[in-house]
């Protein structure tokens, strides 16, 4: 290297790094409060400008609930963080939004992931602190009027599933008798699988005149049904198909009653928009489907046909 190049070198002037501008956390909400839910003890903390003592604990009883709701007004709380807990957090919830507070419904794993300190007591106020500077985002809650139908609609579900073990349970009851007939026979509940279980319980062995409960829409053919219907029938085998097919009637009008309190609620609801067009198709009830008329239902909330869509089904919307 020259010593031209070198000079030149040395007399550099050295660079200068830019200042980054600096940043502080901002109060988003000054009124915050936080509650750490629990199945007995409900911890609230609030700032320590409201109130002496940083964190109040509260029982799950309604009076200690309405108390609570009091206590914060009282401290003019005006938003609560409190963490999506299983179901305890649905009583507090719907308590806090009848006194006008906000609720800030947070996913628990979305709290996991802020570092911090983490224990029973003062868990409460970790959470107000995260919600104090809008750290803390808040989960979507339908109003109380879709919750309600929400409950119906969950429960109906759970309908439908034990219903649906108990057919599981009658096919196996009848497999332990080496009985076919759901082999043969697209759907065992439907009328003749339904026809022809109702006559074994009654006493019919004869498989020609179990067969005669064969509705003239089936594929089969007789020959198959009655080959299916030859078996070795055992006392304690039709003890249990009995008591299967027992809870699964019990289960439909569970069901049923469902749908009515669905329909109820759907009549409660002010009409969005016209009836549903002539010119849409609509969609034939299948399975487990309402027995009320849910496409057009949905139609007068949304404006729109989700039914149109491939793949999305009345009840699939319905649930969406």
């Amino acid at each position: 290297m020259s010593k031209k190049s070198k000079t030149l070198k040395n007399n550099a002037k050295p660079k200068t790094l830019k200042k980054m501008p600096t940043s502080t956390i901002r109060v988003v909400h000054p009124n915050a409060a936080g509650i750490d839910l629990g199945s007995e003890i409900h911890f609230v903390s609030v700032s320590p400008e409201k109130t002496e003592a940083l964190i109040h604990d509260f029982r799950c009883f309604p009076p200690d609930l309405l108390k609570m709701a009091e206590f914060l007004k009282s401290c003019q709380v005006d938003t609560v963080a409190l963490e999506a807990t299983g179901v305890y957090w649905i009583p507090v919830y719907e308590i806090l939004e009848s006194h006008k507070i906000k609720v800030f419904l947070v996913n628990e794993c979305h709290l996991k992931n802020v570092r911090g300190k983490k224990d029973d007591a003062k868990d409460s106020d970790w959470i107000r602190e995260l919600h104090t500077y809008g750290l803390l985002n808040a989960s979507f809650v339908p109003p109380d009027e879709i919750r309600e139908i929400r409950d119906y609609w969950r429960l109906r579900d759970q309908h439908i599933k034990s219903a649906s073990r108990e057919v599981n349970h009658m096919q196996k009851s009848l497999d332990l008798m080496n009985l076919h007939p759901h082999k043969v026979i697209s759907d065992l509940t439907g009328k003749t699988g339904m026809a022809i279980i109702q006559a074994i319980l009654d006493g019919e062995r004869d498989p020609a005149q179990l067969s005669k409960h064969r509705d003239s829409r089936i594929r089969c053919s007789e020959e198959e049904l009655i080959a299916s219907l030859t078996g070795n029938y055992r006392e304690a085998h039709l003890f249990q198909l009995r008591q299967a097919l027992d809870l699964y009637r019990f289960y439909q009008q569970k069901i049923a009653e469902c749908d009515e309190q669905l329909e109820k609620k759907r009549d409660g609801f002010e009409p969005e928009a016209p009836p549903l067009p002539g010119t849409l198709q609509r969609q034939r009830p299948q399975g487990n489907a309402p027995t009320f008329d849910v496409q057009s239902h949905l139609f007068r909330c949304f404006g729109v046909d989700l039914t149109q869509i491939d793949g999305i089904s009345s009840q699939t919307a319905l649930t969406i």
